[in-house]
């Protein structure tokens, strides 16, 4: 909402919309804080999220403090470990992110 249309609402719309803006001024701060403060660690998640900050969404990266991940989606499931992770970094040689199950319903 730009200023000329925030000037034309009611005092009471203006001061809501002030207030919501603050808080969500506030809210991405702590999520900045909370993503700036991480440990890195071998393995994170990274996700697009629409704060306000910029126009679109911003990527926020968050940290998985462990040795070893678990992934399923469907009837596909991988299991990662850090040792097999930098064993194999400058190249693929076999299966590079440990055992790849798939599930009996194939």
């Amino acid at each position: 909402m730009t200023e000329e249309q925030l000037v034309k609402l009611p005092k009471w719309a203006r001061e809501e919309f002030r207030t919501i803006r603050l808080e969500r001024d506030a809210a991405v701060k702590k999520l900045n804080k909370y993503v700036d403060d991480q440990t890195v660690s071998a393995f994170e998640i990274r996700d697009l999220v629409s704060t306000g900050e910029q126009q679109g969404p911003s990527m926020k990266i968050q940290y998985i403090q462990t040795h070893r991940v678990h992934v399923q989606c469907g009837l596909m499931e991988l299991d990662v470990s850090e040792n097999s992770y930098a064993q194999h970094r400058g190249g693929c040689s076999g299966n590079p992110f440990g055992l790849v199950q798939f599930g009996s319903g194939l």
